[in-house]
Parts: structure tokens; C-alpha cells; sequence
């Protein structure tokens, strides 16, 4: 027997997880990628303009670790509109539609954001994290067809092992809604074989295979 009554509520239980921690883990996502990435961009650049954007963005980190929406969503903003092309506003984007989706409730605007960084990021790497953002956000509001429809615009050949990890888990979410059991199982089994998946992620995963196995028997 599951260990929740309903499907509704392991449901639940997965989505306070993902308002709990899902923040925290895409800021470490989206910092280690513009560290990447806002190299490249101070080589191809006005060194003053780089000064700018790497200084905004870490004034835009430390209000999104305390927790203050208004201060990021200004500060993700201005770095959209003065610095389009940086990684560093790509990663302000990302920020603030986590933070219109867990704070305002605002999927449509979340969504809007991702969208804009799939038109500018100038690297796939912030295009990947955006469409996988934007697929967790679909799943969880149950429009799995449009949510596998975003998995499909991710290079997942060229993910890193942390980004692999949360497509495959919501690769298996679609599978399983579908009623692809296999296909959900041996997603969840990725995501528990991954050394470098989130703790609190490998956690959700087993917590799915065990419901799944369950099931079965």
C-alpha cells in the first residue's frame, strides 16, 4: 500500500519539497552557470559593461538568498534591460520567474521569463535550465503534454549531471501520468543512480519507486 492515502496527497507532498527547496537549488545552478558563462561573455564585452552586469548579478544573489522578492524582481529587471545578451541577465530571469512562481503564484508570468531566456541566453546551457524550469513548473501544474513538450527542446546530451538528474525525475513525473510504469521506473532509477542528483531529489525519486513498487505487488 502507498504510503500516502491518495494520489493527491503524495502530490502535495511533492510540490511543498519542491517550494522548499527548489529555490535554493536552482540559485546553485544558475550561479555556477554564469560563472561559466559570464567569462566568456567579459571576453566579447567593453570591460565596463561586464563590471556592470557581474556587479548587478551579485547584488541580485544576495536579495534572492534573503528572501527579498521586490529587490530581486528590480534587479532582475534592470539587468534584463541593460544587458540582454549576458548570462548574467539570463540568470536573472531565471530568478525572478522562481520567485513570481513560489512568491506570487504567478504561472503565466514564471513562464513568460523562462520564455525570454530561451530567446536570449547566449549559451544552450541557460536555455536548457529554462526549458527543464519551465517543464517542472507544467508538471506541477498537471499540463503534462506541454511540460514533455519543453523536455524536448533540452540538449540532454550536453546537460550537466545535476541538470540530467531533474530531467530525468520530471521525465519520469510525465511517464508516470501517462501510465508508463516502466518508463517512469527506469526514469526515477536514473535519478537515484546519479551522484551528483540533489539529496532532497533522490529522496523524491526513491520515495516514487517505493510507491511504485507497491503498486505492483
Amino acid at each position: 500500500m502507498s504510503r500516502y492515502e491518495t494520489d493527491e496527497e503524495q502530490w502535495e507532498a511533492i510540490k511543498r519539497w519542491w517550494h522548499e527547496n527548489g529555490k535554493q537549488l536552482l540559485l546553485a545552478v544558475i550561479v555556477a552557470l554564469a560563472a561559466v558563462t559570464g567569462w566568456n561573455y567579459w571576453q566579447q564585452v567593453q570591460y565596463a559593461k561586464a563590471v556592470n552586469a557581474s556587479a548587478t548579478f551579485e547584488i541580485l544573489q544576495m536579495k534572492a538568498a534573503q528572501g527579498q522578492f521586490k529587490e530581486v524582481a528590480r534587479e532582475a529587471r534592470k539587468l534584463m534591460a541593460e544587458h540582454p545578451n549576458s548570462p548574467y541577465a539570463s540568470g536573472a530571469a531565471l530568478l525572478l520567474a522562481a520567485w513570481l512562481y513560489e512568491e506570487e503564484k504567478d504561472l503565466k508570468g514564471a513562464l513568460e521569463q523562462l520564455g525570454w531566456v530561451t530567446e536570449h541566453a547566449p549559451e544552450t546551457g541557460m536555455k536548457d535550465i529554462a526549458h527543464l524550469r519551465a517543464a517542472r513548473l507544467l508538471a506541477d501544474a498537471s499540463q503534462f503534454d506541454e511540460a514533455q513538450a519543453q523536455l524536448k527542446h533540452v540538449a540532454v546530451a550536453g546537460l550537466a549531471a545535476e541538470s540530467r538528474a531533474l530531467y530525468d525525475y520530471v521525465r519520469g513525473e510525465i511517464a508516470l501520468f501517462k501510465g508508463d510504469l516502466k518508463g517512469a521506473s527506469e526514469a526515477f532509477a536514473a535519478v537515484q543512480n546519479n551522484d551528483k542528483a540533489d539529496v532532497g531529489l533522490k529522496q523524491l525519486a526513491q520515495l516514487q519507486l517505493d510507491d511504485l513498487t507497491e503498486d505492483r505487488s
